[in-house]
């Protein structure tokens, strides 16, 4: 499958996303991982089936700066650190689009500078030799393939950098990249396992708003209920309560209104039951006042 037919997933369920952000507030998706595994290509493609804004987090480095390294007698520039980061403007740009939803991709990320935290997160891995080998080729080191620099590099500044990343974040799936890998079919996979994590997570919201509500009409104080009012009458209103909230078709768009409104007994089943009590009206009024705040409290 190509990329661009990868957004047939969507059309089956085109509110799944939408779902998502108003149940949580936010959708961020990070695509980290080491260089040459195509983090930018899988991010774009999911910025054209999700219709999302994209933020490549290596525009947040600060141009021209970097940090002087000198290991076994051999220096180094390292951009790539967390000193060289506008981490105010990346924190700014990501808490303005998160609301909206947003994908973000990069080679690092410094959780100890962020005050933001992601929904769903990928890791892109390589075999360090192949990664080496494509590094040379597209010029991305300034080194020969057989210069020792470049193991050195590959082994005390890149790899340990990695190896700290995975530490940090937690990642729903990480990818093995290979020399031969099909990106089709990594996108395919990634796209598929993002789109059940959000359903998953879509439920678990809503079975969990559901035990609330049903908990809440469980636990009912009926203690303040004036006494005037026959027991049958009682249970009468704690099933109706219970009728109202197993026949709501969907619990998303459940308000507190709407339960409020639930909390009242009809005048036709207080008939009749008043009549030996002065002033039993007002009495029940303002019970029943006290036993709607009395539900609203549990």
């Amino acid at each position: 499958m190509n990329f661009s037919d990868s957004s047939n997933y969507n059309r089956n369920n085109p509110n799944i996303l939408q779902s998502y952000i108003n149940k949580f507030g936010q959708f961020i998706v990070m695509i980290l991982g080491m260089p040459c595994t195509n983090k930018s290509e899988i991010a774009k493609e999911l910025v054209v089936d999700l219709k999302l804004p994209i933020i490549n987090i290596n525009d947040y480095i600060i141009a021209d700066k970097y940090i002087d390294k000198k290991i076994d007698g051999v220096k180094f520039k390292i951009y790539e650190h967390p000193d060289n980061y506008d981490w105010e403007k990346l924190n700014r740009d990501v808490n303005h689009l998160k609301s909206s939803g947003l994908i973000l991709y990069g080679n690092y990320l410094d959780t100890e500078h962020i005050n933001w935290k992601s929904d769903f997160n990928f890791f892109l891995s390589m075999n360090t030799n192949i990664c080496k080998q494509k590094l040379i080729e597209r010029n991305l080191l300034p080194y020969e393939k057989d210069d020792d620099k470049v193991s050195i590099y590959l082994l005390k500044i890149f790899n340990p950098l990695y190896d700290g990343l995975k530490e940090k974040i937690k990642f729903n799936k990480f990818f093995n990249i290979k020399e031969k890998t099909n990106f089709d079919e990594i996108y395919d996979e990634l796209f598929d396992i993002l789109m059940t994590m959000i359903s998953q997570k879509n439920k678990l919201s809503k079975s969990s708003k559901s035990s609330k509500l049903s908990n809440s009409s469980k636990t009912f104080n009926t203690s303040k209920l004036p006494v005037n009012i026959k027991k049958n009458n009682q249970e009468k209103y704690i099933q109706e309560k219970e009728e109202f909230i197993d026949n709501i078709d969907n619990i998303d768009n459940i308000d507190d209104n709407k339960i409020e409104n639930s909390d009242t007994i009809k005048e036709s089943d207080l008939d009749g039951q008043s009549e030996n009590i002065p002033n039993a009206d007002q009495e029940i009024d303002e019970d029943l006042d006290e036993s709607t705040e009395s539900f609203e409290s549990d």
